[in-house]
């Protein structure tokens, strides 16, 4: 029975290590100004880039006005703050005290997975991912993801001298509603009907002076106990950052890592960009939207809704 035991645990050991659960203590999410490291604290400094995995005994170091945001285990958010040279080990946790939630530590884990991947990613092939190949042309928001308002905001890519009609679908693709108007986002309000939670919905853009449409899209609006679960979770999750010592850039990468993890698209997209806009620096960031869009079918899109100018 011992050796049985005593087997398991090897086995057990080896699975962890072959998957990479152990692999790595540090995972960079963040960073401002000139860090650079050295593996194992040997050899020449070397640049530090967002997604690179780290041991606790590699060195680090921040010149002036710097600073580097780091993922512990998948669980905690670390910093080192200007003009520090350290070995990671130096400022690992000693204690597990005031753990975090395990929304937090699956959101963590999320992050890491998807920070580490994107060097790993290949090329999208964008050729007719959009019908008529018209960047400049498409619904964007919400598209293939779900909403937790009954009033959303619908956004499309357009001319803003252009005019549209904009078409509501039921799941059946029975007409709902539809209306013409000259701008490139209609804010759903009380004009129109009702939207249902937990129901799906499309909806279709119509420009007016050649008659090219965009295919039909679709959401789903939350259930109400949905939304509430949401709505705790993210501010249990804002609590913990600002106890973790989150800046504004951690908050935005890990809220939208929070919302693609559920599907909500539209709302990672927007946490992603937000990110981008405070540190353009980053082109992990960058992907991490792009990524976003491909996950919502827009391919050829990606590069006007992050044009940031």
């Amino acid at each position: 029975m011992r050796m049985q035991y005593r087997l398991a645990w090897i086995f057990i050991v080896f699975f962890l290590t072959a998957s990479g659960t152990w692999a790595q203590d540090f995972v960079v999410i963040n960073i401002k100004g000139k860090v650079e490291y050295k593996n194992r604290g040997h050899g020449k400094w070397k640049p530090i880039k967002v997604g690179l995995a780290l041991k606790g005994r590699d060195r680090v170091r921040t010149s002036f006005g710097s600073y580097v945001k780091l993922m512990y285990k998948k669980s905690r958010l670390l910093s080192i703050d200007e003009n520090r040279t350290v070995y990671l080990r130096e400022i690992s946790p000693r204690a597990e005290s005031d753990s975090p939630s395990s929304t937090m530590n699956q959101i963590m884990g999320y992050l890491g997975d998807r920070l580490r991947s994107q060097g790993k990613r290949k090329p999208v092939n964008i050729m007719g991912a959009v019908r008529g190949g018209e960047a400049d042309f498409n619904a964007y928001y919400p598209r293939s993801c779900a909403i937790r308002t009954t009033r959303p905001t619908f956004k499309w890519i357009g001319d803003d001298d252009e005019t549209y009609r904009f078409t509501l679908f039921d799941s059946s693709l029975n007409p709902l509603f539809s209306l013409v108007l000259d701008s490139t986002s209609f804010p759903y309000d009380g004009g129109a009907p009702e939207l249902a939670r937990d129901q799906t919905y499309y909806w279709r853009i119509e420009r007016t002076s050649d008659g090219m449409d965009t295919d039909p899209v679709s959401f789903v609006v939350l259930a109400e106990d949905s939304v509430q679960t949401i709505e705790n979770e993210l501010q249990r999750l804002d609590e913990e950052l600002n106890n973790m010592g989150a800046d504004s850039v951690a908050f935005h990468i890990i809220r939208g890592a929070y919302f693609e993890n559920l599907g909500l698209f539209g709302d990672a997209f927007e946490e992603y960009r937000q990110a981008v806009v405070m540190a353009p620096w980053i082109p992990e960031y960058r992907q991490l939207a792009r990524t976003v869009l491909f996950r919502m079918g827009l391919y050829n899109e990606s590069e006007t809704l992050l044009d940031l100018r």
